[in-house]
């Protein structure tokens, strides 16, 4: 069985794309309103935007694994989309999507197509896709309640969902 997925997470909260980009922007703030994120950092920093910048971040799960990721900013356009390569334990590319709504609210949409690098996870796929999933949800919909909180706004909706690739 192919090891690679998309999961897509989307949530609906009740405040504006710039408060949001200014959160997922600053990576390094991450571990204080983020449950899962042990540790972030900021390893090479361009000056006028996030293209370019690479960072370290070191993830917990609802499980017995960790998960450290290298990042690399690919695509940036402030307050819109937010896209970076991933290497290390897993590789892939995360895109952060943000969409303002008529309620003045904003659709966050974060889609992970991701490569299972660590062997363990490569090896167990077909029989541990589901768990993976569901772990990786649940760190997501941390994340979601974690922005509310950090933000002071209401999330009205975090819906999910999961695709297998073939190839």
């Amino acid at each position: 069985m192919n090891p690679n997925m998309v999961l897509t997470s989307r949530w609906h909260m009740d405040v504006g794309a710039a408060p949001v980009w200014t959160l997922l922007t600053d990576v390094e703030a991450w571990p204080r309103w983020w449950r899962y994120v042990r540790h972030a950092r900021v390893l090479e920093r361009t000056s006028d935007s996030p293209v370019g910048d690479v960072s370290a971040i070191d993830w917990s799960s609802a499980f017995f694994y960790r998960i450290r990721l290298r990042m690399v900013t690919v695509t940036a356009e402030r307050d819109r989309l937010l896209e970076s390569h991933a290497s290390g334990d897993l590789r892939g590319t995360a895109a952060w999507i943000l969409e303002p709504t008529q309620d003045g609210g904003v659709d966050v949409t974060y889609r992970w197509q991701v490569e299972l690098h660590r062997r363990w996870m490569r090896n167990s796929a077909a029989v541990l896709r589901p768990v993976l999933e569901w772990n990786h949800f649940r760190v997501m919909r941390e994340g979601a309640h974690g922005m509310a909180r950090e933000l002071a706004c209401r999330l009205w909706h975090a819906r999910e969902w999961a695709a297998h690739r073939r190839g």
